[in-house]
């Protein structure tokens, strides 16, 4: 058994391995999780956007998730929606979470994750107008002005199918609803959460949504092509996500109602 003397001679050694000890473990929970770059438009509610100059929505609430889930902190990158592929490809973002529907157009510059969210274009009108406009063949009629988001698969969609409309494109959601508040515009054409979300809200009284979709699209997020293996984590992710219902979880947060009328 050790006396009293040789245990005072180990003292030393034992408040340094102790002092070693804590700040090894110190350094292990303090050390910062890597960033994990998020690129996002917040000007589409209820996807992305700004409250009380806050970020919040959907794709605000999934990123906080999946930076959890790969053990990496958030760092939200904001851009205006035309800036988002190029800022991936000059890798001044990690990812793209901003309600970004799957077209073969994009697909040919980054690596899109599996959907996570299935919508269509749908179509909002002044209720004023309801009797002349709600049915959307009224769209077609030479002159007809039709509000979309500039740089849209919207947009797109519009110049496809009403040709002989006058289409109007704006660079922000406020402006387009602004713009059909005004009388600016006949209709407005935007992703199917969107459009829920305008006529749901207490300032969208004045408007109604014609919930028919035009189409049928697909969102999902947007990684470098070099980046195989993010892809397939978060593909992982989304899977399990669906399974457990986490994904209809945060859409019921943030679209507490929602209209589904077949084609």
């Amino acid at each position: 058994m050790p006396t009293r003397l040789s245990l005072l001679s180990l003292a030393p050694a034992l408040a340094s391995i102790a002092c070693l000890a804590i700040f090894s473990s110190a350094c292990v929970h303090s050390s910062p999780r890597e960033p994990l770059r998020i690129g996002l438009s917040p000007d589409s509610p209820p996807m992305a956007f700004l409250e009380n100059g806050e970020l919040a929505g959907i794709e605000v609430t999934l990123g906080q998730m999946l930076s959890d889930a790969l053990d990496r902190q958030p760092q939200w990158i904001q851009l205006e929606w035309q800036e988002l592929i190029p800022a991936l490809k000059a890798d001044r973002i990690d990812i793209i979470m901003s309600g970004m529907s799957i077209t073969d157009e994009r697909a040919e510059e980054v690596l899109f994750t599996s959907p996570y969210m299935e919508v269509g274009q749908l179509v909002a009108i002044r209720w004023s107008d309801i009797q002349s406009r709600s049915d959307s063949r009224s769209m077609k009629v030479s002159g007809a002005r039709i509000g979309v988001g500039q740089a849209t698969t919207g947009e797109s969609l519009v110049i496809q199918r009403f040709p002989d409309a006058q289409i109007i494109p704006f660079a922000h959601t406020e402006g387009l609803i602004e713009a059909l508040r005004q009388g600016k515009v006949d209709f407005i054409v935007h992703d199917a959460p969107t459009i829920w979300h305008i006529t749901a809200a207490p300032s969208g009284e004045d408007f109604v949504g014609l919930f028919r979709p035009l189409n049928q699209e697909y969102l999902a997020w947007a990684v470098s092509p070099e980046q195989p293996e993010l892809k397939k984590r978060i593909d992982g992710l989304i899977e399990q996500w669906e399974q457990d219902k986490k994904l209809k979880t945060v859409f019921n947060q943030w679209i507490p109602i929602r209209v589904n009328v077949g084609p």
